[in-house]
């Protein structure tokens, strides 16, 4: 039976920054056998951790103490999308403290209030994050403290940069789970070209981050108002819509 038969029949490793294979075949060679294991074997999504069998008798074969397949959420690849990711990384890794300011209302009056301070963060894109043993959300881009110490006031930060997909439904539920659980803030920018910086402000100069909405204890809020009734990614699109809707009148009466 060819190796394509095999429920695995090809693992990965990374070596020198670069991923390798190693397939189930080849683990009759007692060189290739001796290589897989002594590195980290994967599948190819590095969702599955492998271990190479040799048994007597038996086809060579790797094997995997996990039955579970997590599937990994859907991405948002466009050219748009894709530079607005690459902008707010090159900002974001310019400053190594940031403020997460929101706006919140005092009695009538509006102010800008500090959620959190982000003190030397390291970020990255493209983060596969495991949230279930059913799913792993690909953040667009994540942030973590370099403290080792989880504490809820340096929690996981992830930023969802949304031109045309907003997140699955499911991917929606668990994150709003997630950061019930663990400390985890999920900010949001919506692609608008009429609307800069209106979801989600990244501003180097005065070292601040103010995001529109954000998930955050278990909830979607937006400025410094909880939002509860935004608890499905499209009950979240139909309220971007109405913003987006609302400000374009606006400007459209100004203009007349």
């Amino acid at each position: 039976m060819s190796d394509s038969k095999l429920l695995n029949p090809i693992a990965y490793y990374v070596a020198n920054g670069k991923k390798h294979e190693i397939k189930a075949s080849d683990l009759t060679d007692k060189d290739k056998y001796q290589l897989a294991k002594t590195v980290n074997l994967t599948d190819e999504a590095e969702l599955l951790k492998l271990w190479p069998r040799v048994p007597e008798g038996k086809r060579p074969h790797f094997y995997a103490r996990s039955s579970s397949k997590r599937r990994v959420s859907a991405v948002e690849t466009d050219p748009a999308h894709n530079a607005q990711i690459k902008t707010i990384l090159d900002k974001l890794s310019s400053i190594q403290v940031w403020k997460v300011m929101v706006n919140v209302f005092i009695g009538k009056h509006q102010e800008k209030e500090i959620l959190l301070w982000l003190d030397n963060y390291q970020w990255g894109k493209e983060v596969h994050r495991i949230c279930s043993s059913e799913l792993v959300i690909r953040h667009d881009l994540f942030g973590q403290s370099t403290f080792l110490a989880m504490s809820v006031s340096r929690p996981w930060v992830a930023i969802e940069v949304i031109n045309s997909h907003y997140p699955e439904e499911q991917s929606f539920r668990e994150m709003l789970k997630l950061s019930s659980q663990v400390p985890l803030l999920i900010l949001f920018d919506i692609i608008n070209v009429t609307l800069r910086n209106y979801f989600l402000k990244v501003d180097e100069r005065t070292e601040e981050i103010t995001p529109l909405y954000y998930i955050y204890e278990g909830s979607m809020w937006k400025g410094g108002t909880q939002r509860k009734d935004i608890d499905t990614a499209t009950r979240f699109k139909i309220e971007v819509s109405a913003d987006e809707k609302r400000l374009s009148d606006q400007k459209r009466k100004k203009v007349v």
